[in-house]
């Protein structure tokens, strides 16, 4: 089982690793689509 704090520190790490993408208008598509992938993945990770 992960630790909340675990939580936190993977969701910094995705946060940095996809700024760039996320910043970018023509991305923010993409974005959208990835960021349901991501949230679908924290919940299973911290249920």
């Amino acid at each position: 089982m992960f630790s909340l704090t675990f939580g936190k520190c993977v969701l910094e790490l995705i946060m940095k690793t996809f700024y760039k993408e996320i910043a970018s208008v023509a991305n923010m598509e993409k974005y959208r689509k990835s960021s349901k992938v991501i949230a679908l993945w924290v919940n299973i990770v911290l249920r």
